[in-house]
């Protein structure tokens, strides 16, 4: 069939979706769109006579090679207008007519990608290694071999009177401006984003949503960025002035970025020798000799161990003795066993506090040994103090007593009665007995001094309540076992009171000491912070 028998291909433009009408001889080339100008694809592929005659050997049943080659004319293509006009559809009249193809603007890239490889290709002299400008890339190849070659050099051209032209100088390549940018625009009817280029500023353009014509904008203009030279900041920061009336606080003043540093830096070493200074290696030694320094004086130790045996000889016959709870006498003797015990041994009990007594101001002060011992010629300076001592002692184990007796009215066991007791004593002994040393009169239990201590010296008061504490729960339970498993418990129980009551005379002595530069005490040992 020939070209000029074939009907003509219905094709709708990409752009306006207008609907064209192009002849059978223009297949592969493109053609301009009459409303928006732009170039669309003619699709499918050209026919020729060689292609039809390849086809016939393809169903031929010999094979290519015995087939001799013969000639076959090759028609030209003849233009559109010798053409005879083809027949016209029922639909023609809807279809606007054709118009020649003409030099369109290039059609902006639809991907980042080309869009990048052409302003890469324009940025230089506007042709790539094989000639080809940015916008040809992009191009269909028929379209870029119609085009005019440009020239490279000078050309020679004669003027219309017969004389040469002067040579002309190829252009230099224009510096890169901003006529290829591309920037956003909304559609003021339909508010749709539209991608436009810089050299587009002023035309209109068709809305592909809403079908309404805008006018394109200038692009937009991008502010320089501000450069911050840190050299030229002022070396003083002003800071605001503080709210509320403070007169230590000048309205307006600036502080010097250097004197925050400093200051800074200071804090931060301090901070950091703390932080060394908690973290030092645990000195055992200096422990021991403060827990348990009464022992350093091996008189002292002799003379507890004679006493222990002592003691654990009147706590066994105490506990061979049974009472029987059917009379109130009985009651009361069991309530105020242990009280009973101690007012019963008194003369032991001076004894032992003469001790104690004689402990505190050896811990107070870091000696080791007692200076002067107690039981030679300064005997009756001691009698004194014990005494108080003893009465103190006995008197809030009995006052504990007695307010542990409200206990059994709620129907409390007598241990949980005798532990509250305990718990009293332990709380009130030491603050009773110091506020006495430091007012010199047993008339005083109450010092603001000792009072205003606990506050000021918290880690002092809490290492000698934790210390006291464990040794008093101690010899509680071995006082209770007696108690339960007879008179051989008892007696141990016996012999470790002696060692109970000096322990609990060395805490409060390191205690003394450690608030003596707050209170009226008077002692004069040297502890370090850390201790």
């Amino acid at each position: 069939m020939s070209q000029s028998s074939e009907p003509p291909i219905l094709i709708n433009c990409p752009q306006c979706k207008a609907k064209l009408r192009a002849p059978a001889s223009m297949v592969g080339s493109r053609i301009d769109c009459p409303k928006c100008h732009s170039k669309v694809l003619v699709p499918g592929i050209a026919s020729s006579a060689s292609s039809s005659s390849e086809q016939d050997e393809w169903f031929s049943l010999e094979p290519i090679e015995a087939k001799k080659p013969s000639a076959v004319p090759v028609p030209s293509p003849s233009p559109a207008g010798d053409q005879g006009d083809p027949p016209r559809s029922l639909f023609d009249d809807d279809l606007p007519d054709l118009v020649p193809l003409t030099q369109a603007p290039p059609v902006a890239p639809s991907t980042r990608g080309e869009r990048a490889l052409r302003e890469a290709l324009d940025a230089g002299d506007g042709r790539g290694d094989n000639g080809l400008a940015g916008d040809d890339l992009f191009d269909d190849p028929a379209a870029i071999a119609a085009k005019p070659a440009k020239a490279s050099g000078p050309v020679k051209a004669s003027g219309p009177a017969g004389k040469a032209a002067t040579p002309t100088s190829p252009k230099p390549a224009p510096a890169k401006s901003n006529a290829n940018q591309e920037y956003s625009v909304s559609c003021k009817v339909c508010k749709t984003l539209l991608t436009v280029r810089s050299s587009q500023a002023g035309s209109q353009m068709k809305c592909p949503d809403c079908h309404s014509m805008l006018v394109i904008p200038p692009p937009p203009v991008k502010k320089p960025a501000v450069e911050i030279k840190i050299s030229e900041l002022e070396a003083s920061v002003p800071l605001s002035p503080l709210e509320g009336n403070n007169p230590r606080v000048i309205t307006g003043a600036s502080v010097n970025t250097k004197e925050i540093l400093s200051k800074a830096s200071r804090e931060l070493e301090r901070e950091k020798q703390e932080i060394d200074s908690a973290r030092g290696a645990f000195d055992s030694k200096e422990w021991l000799s403060r827990t348990f320094g009464f022992l350093s004086d091996l008189r002292l130790v002799a003379t507890l161990f004679i006493l222990g045996l002592v003691f654990a000889l009147v706590y066994y016959i105490q506990a061979s003795i049974s009472f029987s709870s059917e009379t109130e006498l009985s009651n009361f003797v069991l309530r105020f066993r242990e009280d009973l015990l101690y007012t019963l041994t008194f003369p032991l009990q001076l004894v032992l506090f003469i001790c104690a007594v004689a402990v505190i101001p050896k811990s107070a002060n870091r000696q080791k040994k007692i200076e002067p011992w107690p039981f030679f010629q300064s005997f009756k300076e001691y009698i004194a103090p014990a005494c108080v001592g003893f009465v103190v002692f006995l008197l809030i184990n009995f006052v504990s007593t007695l307010l542990a007796g409200v206990l059994a009215f709620v129907k409390m066991p007598i241990l949980l009665q005798d532990a509250f007791a305990d718990v009293l004593a332990w709380g009130c002994l030491p603050i009773v007995y110091l506020s006495m040393l430091e007012s010199q009169s047993h008339t005083k239990p109450f010092s603001k001094g000792i009072y205003n201590s606990i506050s000021a010296k918290t880690d002092a008061w809490g290492a000698m309540y934790m210390q006291t504490g464990i040794a008093w729960v101690m010899y509680f339970v071995f006082w209770q076992m007696g108690l339960v498993n007879g008179a051989a418990m008892s007696a141990f129980a016996g012999f470790v009171f002696p060692w109970f009551i000096c322990f609990l005379a060395n805490q409060y002595g390191v205690l003394a000491g450690r608030i003596s530069d707050i209170t009226d005490l008077g002692y004069e040992g040297v502890f370090t912070e850390s201790e």
